[in-house]
């Protein structure tokens, strides 16, 4: 029976590739229903997300005993359970809410890229100069297949290429996959017992707000970093590590936990962008109309993109000029309720 991935070649998933540049990557399942599957039985917290957790125990928190300091434009939103101890709220599952999941609706039904034939073909299909693959871009390997088929996978793929970035969130239940693959975890506690069960690598996804505390440290001789994709637009998976290859490969790296910023459809950094992008637009004046409907669209994007690419610059040199000047604008457009989030967002006073 075949092993139940499917391969291909890709430069168009930005998180793992620069332009010209792709990734050997393969998603754990044959189809959307099994990659699916294979979620539910790692019991991945992140399918569902939304839940309070304190990053440390890794206990929940039910939301009602939580006390929340909303965010801001330059500062994120703070979660404390009733004794005042830093909770965070789970993040939820960015490749099985989003492209990569999605894309293997079109993958399913090709031959071509499915077992071991098309994780070979997919090699193939890489330049020379290509040293990398990453596996379970969605999906989770060690419940979808059994030891001796990810050996084969794994194997594969250094015959041909140096690296293998491979996350798993189900180690507790099948803890021989630590041989292959970075202990996806959950919170502190989760990192010690993923170090004392073998793991070289481990990672955690945390708000970045915690990340801070934590970057520098070590835990049982684990040093904690951030993802280096994270803090600078010039590095992600294709170029991560330079000449000593990603940190997140678990064959050729050791004693590292890897932190990566929430992501996800509840992280911050994606509800920040979508609130900055409302106020760009309700900013942006309106153009008098030219009779053509395909032109007017894209002189109002570009409007929209110009005053985005304004406020976001003014944010991040903390030009509370600019920001003001944007936002009197936006307040005019939008009822009160919503002015007064905006104001309380970018931290401004505008006249009524």
């Amino acid at each position: 029976m075949p092993i139940k991935i499917l391969s291909n070649y890709s430069d168009k998933n930005k998180k793992l590739t620069k332009s010209g540049h792709g990734i050997v990557q393969w998603r754990a399942g044959s189809n959307q229903e099994e990659i699916k599957a294979s979620c539910k039985g790692a019991n991945c917290l992140f399918l569902k997300g939304g839940a309070f957790m304190n990053p440390v125990t890794g206990k929940t928190i039910l939301r009602k005993k939580i006390v929340t300091m909303p965010g801001t434009s330059t500062s994120d939103p703070t979660y404390h359970d009733k004794e005042g101890n830093q909770v965070m709220k789970v993040d939820s599952c960015f490749a099985i809410m989003g492209t990569p999941y999605l894309s293997s609706y079109r993958m399913q039904d090709d031959p071509r890229m499915k077992g071991i034939e098309g994780l070979k073909r997919a090699i193939e299909n890489a330049p020379r100069k290509a040293d990398r693959a990453r596996g379970a871009v969605v999906g989770n390997a060690s419940t979808i297949m059994t030891k001796e088929e990810l050996e084969e996978v794994d194997s594969t793929i250094r015959r041909s290429l140096k690296h293998h970035i491979l996350y798993d969130h189900a180690w507790r239940i099948n803890p021989w996959v630590l041989d292959h693959a970075v202990a996806s975890c959950n919170h502190i506690a989760d990192i010690k017992k993923a170090i004392s069960m073998g793991a070289s690598v481990c990672s955690v996804v945390l708000p970045q707000n915690i990340i801070d505390q934590y970057r520098g440290k070590r835990i049982d001789g684990f040093h904690m970093t951030q993802c280096p994709e994270n803090v600078s637009p010039k590095i992600n998976c294709i170029n991560c590590g330079g000449k000593s290859g990603p940190l997140c490969d678990a064959k050729t790296r050791s004693n590292l936990v890897i932190m990566f910023q929430q992501h996800g459809n509840n992280s911050w950094k994606r509800q920040k962008q979508k609130i900055i992008g409302n106020i760009s637009k309700a900013a942006t004046p309106d153009e008098p109309t030219t009779g053509d409907k395909a032109r007017d669209k894209r002189r109002r994007k570009i409007g929209v993109s110009m005053t985005l690419e304004k406020l976001q610059e003014a944010i991040k040199r903390g030009d509370k000029q600019t920001v003001l000047t944007i936002a009197e604008k936006a307040m005019r457009k939008v009822s009160k309720a919503t002015a007064k989030k905006y104001q309380r967002f970018l931290e401004v006073t505008c006249e009524q």
